[in-house]
């Protein structure tokens, strides 16, 4: 049995152990729909995740994390901890909520990037530029990242 330092590794052993094998199952909607990603999948939009924070942002930086659950969400984790920056997950803005919350999540944290779903980027860029505290995190949606970028993490 092979001992793994930290959950990233995990991730990685099984999806090279079990790259078929269902990693995550995620329930929404009404009626319920079922979303599920496999090891393999995982692990390759994580490392398209990772190489492009690692473009755009240095080890040890702090990325906020405004996706709802599911795969997005799991991927910008992932691909966090792949570029060894530290992901802080965050409910993210709604219209007629005020951002006090969120900026002192980011100035705390000093976040330099943000993951939001596409559906809301709009929305929150508006929130964001509210406050000249938020006005320099980086947004991206991580459905928009270009999986063949897997190729390109480095380790």
């Amino acid at each position: 049995m092979t001992h793994s330092k930290s959950i990233a590794e995990i991730l990685i052993q099984r999806s090279v152990s079990a790259p078929q094998q269902r990693a995550y199952t995620f329930l929404s909607g009404n009626p319920l729909q079922e979303t599920t990603i496999t090891y393999k999948d995982l692990d390759r939009r994580a490392r398209s995740v990772a190489a492009h924070l690692q473009i755009i942002a240095k080890k040890g930086d702090r990325v906020l994390l405004l996706e709802k659950s599911g795969i997005a969400f799991l991927a910008a984790f992932f691909g966090c901890l792949y570029a060894g920056l530290i992901a802080i997950p965050a409910y993210p803005p709604r219209r007629g909520r005020s951002v006090p919350a969120l900026e002192g999540m980011a100035t705390d944290s000093e976040a330099t990037v943000a993951f939001v779903n596409g559906e809301i980027i709009d929305n929150v860029d508006t929130y964001l530029s509210q406050s000249p505290k938020l006005k320099s995190v980086r947004l991206l949606d991580c459905d928009s990242i270009d999986t063949s970028l897997e190729d390109d993490w480095v380790p």
